[in-house]
């Protein structure tokens, strides 16, 4: 997602006659790996690791958070386009590779863990293992 942001900023810059064509094509790549990758997340992840005792409520704030920031960056980016120009598509692929840094040292894995245990894994322990995957990276 990162480069084919990155690439619709560089397509935007040179200005080419060719540039609406590749712009074009690297929102496809853009929207397909989306679809692929962080799409799903903020519907798959809550559920699967909240309590049951709180897991309605904890979904309908990350449900609530998701669309919030969903209409913030729909209302700010027309303002950003105008002002930074072609800036903005490496500035989003950016933020990509930050949350893909984030997500890969900071996320503990799911997979496989049962519900029963999912307290284990972002319980007291969970601390540790974060404070280790850091010192890690």
């Amino acid at each position: 997602m990162g480069i084919a942001l990155a690439f619709t900023g560089w397509w935007m810059y040179i200005d080419v006659p060719e540039t609406p064509q590749a712009v074009v094509f690297c929102v496809i790549v853009f929207n397909a790996a989306f679809g692929y990758s962080w799409g799903p997340i903020p519907w798959l992840y809550p559920p699967e690791i909240m309590p049951l005792s709180f897991r309605s409520k904890g979904v309908s704030l990350s449900t609530a958070t998701n669309w919030a920031f969903n209409f913030i960056v729909g209302e700010t980016t027309p303002y950003l386009q105008e002002v930074i120009t072609w800036r903005l598509y490496p500035m989003h692929g950016f933020y990509c590779a930050c949350s893909f840094i984030l997500v890969y040292f900071l996320y503990p894995e799911t997979k496989g863990v049962p519900l029963e245990e999912m307290d284990a894994v972002f319980g007291e322990g969970a601390v540790v293992l974060i404070r280790f995957s850091v010192v890690a990276a």
